[in-house]
């Protein structure tokens, strides 16, 4: 949505504005300025930079949670120019409740960023999941196209790549399994594929490679500990990385997103002391895998999200013609 309210207020900027003003402007659902805040859903911030021609525009929802932020070259607001920074809700889910308590808020993510030059995409695009960690990468040239595309798992990891050229799929595209062990590649020219490359049994391989997972209900368990909580902060985020041996304990929790302190501390000895995992196989081995785990507070009542990808990363070489650890 916050796409769709961006283009629109580029729209809006250009025909209602010989040339901009300082201050703030009040947007309705179809990104019209309005007087009338009752009829408002959101509310754009304008400001000329010190010492420059450039404007800075950030646009926010009624509740004061960012929607975009970026600049203009000019103002009419027509050239955006710069770094320009997009968000959208993150609901936590419809009909979720805890403690009895049905959560029907939302907080605003960074959903995508990237540059502008002279009015077209230039460079590279990261969009991004949920809890933080980018999820593609795009690269452009003069809005189309052109160069290194990406796609990652929540731990980071590769599992998508390759490369456009002038807005069509060139060369090797390489998919890369959860573990990053090489699935198969697509040799394409002038975005058709040439050549379809298998370099595995998938069936076979997900028999003989899984990721760590609770034997008992995780959230169930986290939600009992932090049942009793009293939160200081309605509205926030704890991640937390942790380690599951290859004999299936827990260890290691590290605070990758702090929420509050006490409550920081109090999952992260949940983690530390909760029950037997089944730990994650490689080759049909028992391994240590890293766990990233996420708790969204919103209206002091939690979401929880469990990232259990494993943590390995291979990158095709094309003039190998091999996948090689990093």
């Amino acid at each position: 949505m916050s796409k769709l309210f961006f283009v629109l207020f580029l729209l809006v900027f250009a025909s209602f504005f010989a040339e901009a003003q300082p201050g703030r402007v009040y947007l309705t659902g179809s990104g019209e300025i309005t007087t009338n805040k009752q009829l408002a859903t959101s509310y754009a911030e304008i400001t000329q930079l010190t010492g420059d021609s450039a404007w800075m525009v950030k646009q926010f929802d009624l509740k004061g949670g960012p929607l975009s932020v970026g600049y203009y070259k000019d103002a009419q607001m027509s050239i955006p120019h710069g770094k320009f920074t997009y968000y959208h809700r993150v609901a936590s889910g419809p009909g979720f409740t805890f403690n009895g308590k049905l959560v029907v808020d939302s907080v605003n993510c960074v959903m995508s960023s990237g540059y502008y030059i002279n009015g077209a995409k230039t460079g590279a695009w990261l969009d991004y999941f949920n809890n933080g960690p980018k999820k593609t990468l795009r690269t452009f040239k003069d809005n189309l196209l052109d160069g290194l595309y990406q796609t990652y798992n929540e731990s980071g990891n590769v599992v998508v790549e390759g490369y456009y050229v002038n807005n069509k799929r060139e060369g090797d595209w390489c998919m890369l399994a959860s573990d990053s062990t090489a699935v198969y590649t697509d040799i394409y020219k002038h975005d058709k594929v040439l050549k379809h490359i298998e370099y595995m049994n998938t069936v076979a391989y997900e028999k003989l490679n899984k990721s760590a997972t609770p034997k008992f209900d995780f959230e169930k368990y986290i939600s009992h500990i932090a049942g009793s909580y009293t939160y200081q902060i309605s509205t926030g985020q704890l991640t937390v990385s942790f380690t599951v041996t290859k004999e299936g304990v827990a260890i290691n929790p590290k605070v990758v997103t702090s929420y509050e302190p006490r409550f920081d501390y109090l999952i992260s000895q949940a983690i530390l002391n909760s029950p037997k995992w089944t730990p994650a196989l490689v080759k049909g081995q028992p391994v240590d895998q890293v766990q990233f785990y996420t708790i969204h507070i919103v209206n002091s009542a939690m979401r929880l999200e469990l990232d259990n990808t494993y943590h390995l990363h291979k990158k095709y070489n094309p003039a190998l013609g091999v996948y090689t650890y990093q």
